[in-house]
């Protein structure tokens, strides 16, 4: 690509694309998605370096290319095409309009300085580049960029060379790793300052920072190294060729770009809280770039799976007082959300991924907790080693959420049917009382009772039971599939505390005489994070 008009408000990109596919059937035309200008020319470039002409037509933002005879599946062919398209004028344009504002951007940043960067998620790729913009479509992406010598230019991958022409610098990326194509990146900047620090396994974070932000950056991305040697001991080897991470204007968090991560600039104010952005968007390295998603209706397998390694780095790094903390706040968000839709929404159509991000508290923060449930039902160590092996499996791969609740209920040996049939395919989530009665015998009915509307939810939960004698409680697990079951103890028990490790996604009825977990408290008539 090259930066062809480089006056501010005027900037213009020319990109020649050379895309190889692999035929999946016997192919006539090759559909690619594309809402840019009208292209310069089309061709297929032949084995022997040639190339054809050929015919393309734009039709509802698609191009649609005659390639002029058939192609046999399973063989690899490459086109050719030449667009230019105007940038995207930002500044001043409301970034958090997701879904609508990106492309390939030319805006001021906070320092007044211009940044010319895409932003493609989740399907604004397709504005600058001819492509499949699809996430279960992966890509290799190999970059050359001609930009004025003043500008540092990343991409996707490794940096093969840079060198200087007249008063342009040609930078060259490669990344030979498929990645989804919103992952796709160029971002082109003369202010930034950079770093690099090696993790224990060799790999690199690398960061471009503004000068202005240098020492805020060190508290927000200085544990870096360490997020990375955590997540490739709990789910394996980073596969990019560096963890680079970007200080850009983009809308108020991050973007898991592979092996680039655009962080908006606004977090730097705040480097403290804002680390928690920067420890997701690493863990999406393996989940969303790693693994990607096979519809966006499996959009929770990227982001919950995300916000859940998140959620177990700060356990490790901060402590389990500041891990409750945060598992605390994000119930509070989900359960605050979850009727809107669920958690995998049905195959009918295709869902909007803009639809999830308005709602984001559903696949995030409810993915993450369903994904903590499972632990508690299976256990952390049959997890992990699950989670491990998942990544290991998939690498590189597309999946859905049905081979995860296959491949999960083989390896621990559980029918998980009914629990993914009410937290993952359903909406909403359980509302537990717990009722306490006598026996004539000495002993204790427990009555566990569902109290949301809707049907029952299938779920295995634990109580915590104390006596009138003061002793050591007991545990006792109720496995619910109905919206009352009972269960008798032998012992008298004046006291029950459901959940008392917090696991269960889901909200717990309290009273005066009815006491919550430590670290919750009774609000509005359940147990809340305090």
């Amino acid at each position: 690509m090259e930066l062809t008009e480089a006056a501010r408000g005027r900037e213009r990109i020319v990109v020649d694309a050379r895309e190889t596919f692999v035929a999946t059937r016997a192919l006539r035309e090759l559909s690619l998605d594309y809402t840019g200008e009208a292209p310069r020319s089309v061709a297929l470039v032949l084995s022997s370096g040639t190339e054809r002409a050929l015919v393309a037509r734009s039709e509802n933002g698609k191009l649609r290319v005659d390639l002029g005879a058939t192609i046999a599946k399973g063989r690899a062919f490459t086109v050719r095409v030449v667009v230019s398209n105007a940038l995207v004028q930002g500044t001043g344009r409301d970034r958090n309009a997701i879904g609508t504002f990106g492309g390939f951007v030319a805006q001021d940043t906070s320092e007044g300085r211009r940044m010319l960067s895409t932003l493609n998620w989740p399907k604004l790729g397709r504005t600058w580049i001819p492509l499949r913009d699809h996430p279960a479509d992966g890509a290799m992406f190999a970059l050359r960029a001609t930009f004025p010598k003043r500008f540092t230019v990343v991409g996707n991958g490794k940096l093969v060379s840079s060198r200087e022409s007249g008063e342009s610098k040609v930078w060259e990326y490669e990344n030979l790793v498929p990645i989804p194509s919103y992952d796709f990146h160029v971002a082109a900047y003369d202010g930034w300052k950079e770093t690099d620090v090696a993790a224990p396994s060799g790999k690199h974070v690398h960061t471009w920072v503004y000068g202005a932000d240098q020492p805020t950056s060190s508290v927000m991305l200085g544990e870096l190294p360490k997020a990375l040697a955590f997540y490739e001991k709990l789910v394996g080897p980073f596969r990019f060729e560096q963890a680079g991470f970007l200080e850009e204007p983009i809308w108020a968090g991050g973007m898991e770009n592979a092996g680039v991560v655009s962080l908006d600039e606004t977090l730097f104010r705040t480097p403290q809280e804002s680390r928690t952005t920067a420890f997701h968007e690493l863990a999406h390295h393996w989940s969303g770039n790693l693994v990607r998603i096979r519809r966006w209706n499996d959009f929770w397998l990227s982001e919950g799976f995300t916000d859940y390694l998140s959620h177990r780095f700060v356990e490790e790094n901060d402590g389990a007082a500041a891990s409750s903390k945060e598992w605390g706040v994000a119930l509070g968000r989900a359960t605050g959300s979850d009727g809107a839709f669920a958690l995998r929404p049905g195959d009918a159509a295709e869902f909007d991924p803009v639809r999830f991000m308005n709602a984001s508290a559903i696949p995030y923060d409810k993915g993450a907790w369903v994904l903590r449930t499972v632990e508690g039902i299976v256990g952390r160590p049959a997890l992990d080693a699950f989670l491990h092996g998942w990544f290991a499996r998939h690498a590189f791969e597309a999946v859905t959420t049905e081979q995860w609740e296959a491949e999960l209920s083989s390896e621990t040996g559980r029918d998980l049917s009914g629990f993914f049939s009410g937290f993952v395919h359903g909406t909403g989530h359980p509302e537990l009382r717990v009722t306490l009665t006598a026996t004539a015998a000495g002993g204790t009915r427990i009555a566990v009772d569902q109290t949301q509307a809707g049907a029952a939810f299938a779920v295995p939960v634990t109580l915590e039971l104390s006596g009138a004698s003061g002793g050591a409680p007991t545990l006792a697990t109720i496995d619910l599939r109905d919206k009352h079951v009972e269960k008798e103890v032998p012992q008298t028990v004046r006291r029950a505390i459901v959940d008392p490790k917090g696991v269960l996604y889901g909200l717990v009825a309290c009273s005066s005489d009815d006491p919550c977990r430590t670290g919750t408290s009774c609000r509005a008539g359940f147990c809340r994070a305090l």
